[in-house]
């Protein structure tokens, strides 16, 4: 890449709605004009019949599934060019069979190597793999967003949890608010990110978590949210030059050729999660309460960066029955 003179560029609006069941965040994703929909919940079964925004749709339930749907999308040139907006609903589906297809594989091992399959749980390698091919399917659809198509993701709610130190000194987890089904730190990929909930009515309303086109301010509430909230700003991000697919440097690509500065140290993050886990299992020996190293460690052991795990080590090290 190099600098460039600036020009306004045809760019789509990323939009990410989770929440709770019923709330109304598969009719909001439906709203949005000439898409390509991707209902791996068969959320939108009693939506979709006569529904005019709908030019074609899949129920790919895989993440593979869903690159090779694309894939039959792009090289349909003319339905590509009349497609304004790609909607997966709901990613949550997508990231959960990630998992499962994962734990299959390690089950699988266990079985091979005689070992107990109850026992066997999600590696950080597994973890890892989970995160690179969940984050090229993203990649790819935020590829598209460079070209001018809207991206409208729908995940589930969850409970998002913290830790609480006890009077006695033990750690327990509270609920302190919804987030979504999917992976961590997705809401900064995304620039409309939207909260659905139900009002004592029974009404949909949504929360806005951070709205980058500046139609609404955080915490701004919105009843029976749909396109039309954002039109005007939509279709001012999405005038300009489109650029070509030739143009959009592709996430495979960049993780090719970024490949090689991780070389040296690629196993440098697995070694010292493999300390965490030995230091860990010590740490419980001598009588430190599970819970106190789970608030340390978490659940997953899914660090993000070396350095991430080398804080935690050094905790770790540190801490005392």
């Amino acid at each position: 890449m190099a600098f460039v003179v600036p020009e306004k560029l045809c760019e789509g609006v990323r939009i990410l709605a989770y929440g709770e069941s019923g709330s109304g965040k598969t009719p909001f994703a439906l709203t949005f004009p000439n898409q390509a929909l991707i209902d791996a919940d068969s959320s939108a079964t009693f939506y979709k019949n006569n529904n005019q925004n709908i030019l074609v749709m899949s129920t790919s339930v895989s993440a593979k599934a869903i690159m090779d749907d694309l894939d039959e999308l792009e090289a349909d040139s003319q339905l590509f060019s009349r497609v304004n907006t790609i909607v997966i609903d709901s990613i949550s589906r997508v990231y959960e069979n990630l998992q499962h297809a994962a734990l299959k594989v390690v089950e699988n091992r266990a079985i091979k190597n005689q070992r107990m399959v109850e026992a066997e749980g999600l590696s950080p390698k597994e973890w890892g793999i989970i995160k690179l091919v969940y984050d090229r399917l993203i990649g790819r659809l935020f590829e598209y967003s460079k070209m001018g198509k809207n991206i409208v993701i729908v995940a589930e709610g969850k409970d998002e949890k913290e830790p609480v130190k006890q009077p006695d000194g033990t750690i327990t987890f509270v609920t302190v608010g919804t987030t979504y089904n999917s992976s961590k730190g997705a809401e900064y990929d995304f620039d409309i990110t939207l909260e659905f909930s139900k009002d004592k009515s029974g009404q949909s309303v949504a929360r806005v978590i951070k709205d980058r086109t500046m139609t609404f301010a955080p915490n701004n509430i919105i009843k029976m949210a749909t396109y039309e909230h954002w039109k005007n700003s939509i279709l001012e991000a999405n005038t300009g030059r489109v650029r070509s697919r030739e143009e959009i440097e592709k996430l495979d690509s960049v993780i090719d050729r970024d490949a090689n500065e991780f070389k040296a140290g690629g196993g440098k993050l697995e070694e010292i999660v493999a300390n965490i886990k030995e230091i860990a299992r010590q740490k419980m020996k001598e009588g430190v309460p599970k819970d106190k190293l789970i608030a340390i460690v978490g659940v997953s052991l899914d660090y993000s960066s070396v350095q991430e795990a080398e804080s935690v080590l050094n905790k770790l090290k540190a801490l005392k029955g």
